[in-house]
Order: structure tokens, then sequence, then C-alpha cells
């Protein structure tokens, strides 16, 4: 059963977790630096939503938007996803994309970009 929860109805260390395997795998965000706690809670702070996508209770991935831009390019929302390992290959990013748009547009934003894929991320 698939369900999305707000990030802070869940364990935030686990969707650190789920990130630094992310930027340590080397092929999904442009990054390099693995986060902390404490700075990843200011990563999730600065963004208007992250929402959760549960698979069977347990975190399946997630994604966050804000803003792309400010003042007059702000009507963009900015999108980043990250799957947990073990649901990789499963086509939940779908589900994960389409939220985050429905998400969006109830944040007001007219429009989404997804701009910082990874040259090697062949599956984005």
């Amino acid at each position: 059963m698939k369900t999305f929860k707000n990030h802070t109805q869940v364990d935030t260390e686990v969707l650190r977790e789920i990130w630094n395997d992310i930027l340590v795998d080397g092929v999904a965000f442009p990054g390099l630096d693995l986060y902390s706690s404490e700075n990843f809670e200011k990563k999730l702070a600065a963004y208007d939503q992250v929402d959760i996508l549960l698979v069977d209770d347990k975190i399946a991935g997630y994604y966050l938007i804000k803003a792309n831009n400010e003042g007059r390019a702000s009507h963009v929302a900015n999108g980043t996803y990250a799957v947990n390992k073990a649901f990789r290959g499963q086509g939940l990013i779908n589900d994960l994309v389409a939220k985050s748009i429905e998400t969006a547009k109830i944040h007001g934003f007219r429009g989404i970009q997804f701009n910082a894929v990874v040259a090697e991320n062949k599956a984005a």
C-alpha cells in the first residue's frame, strides 16, 4: 500500500541516510559532501514541502519542492527526488513526481522544473 506523509511525521534521519546514499553512488545528485544530521535538518527547512512516499509503511522515497528562483521567477517550483535503494526500479518516481506537481499547484506555483540531472544518471 502506497501513502504519502509530511516529513515531520517520519524519522528524518532515514531521509538523510537515503540522501547520503545517493551522494555516495555519485550518479544522481550534484553534491559531493555528505550531510550531518544538523545540516540536513537545515536543508529540509529551506523547502516549501517535503513529502515522504511510504510503501507498506516503509520509507520508499521523498520529494522536496521550493521556488526555483526569487522574485519575478518564484512562480516556478524546483523539484528534487530521492528514492531508497531498496525501492529503486519499481517506478515509484512516477508517484513522487505526480504528487510533487499536485503539491506545487497547491503552493501556488505555475510550473515545476528539474534542473540538476547529473549526466551519469541514465534513468533520469
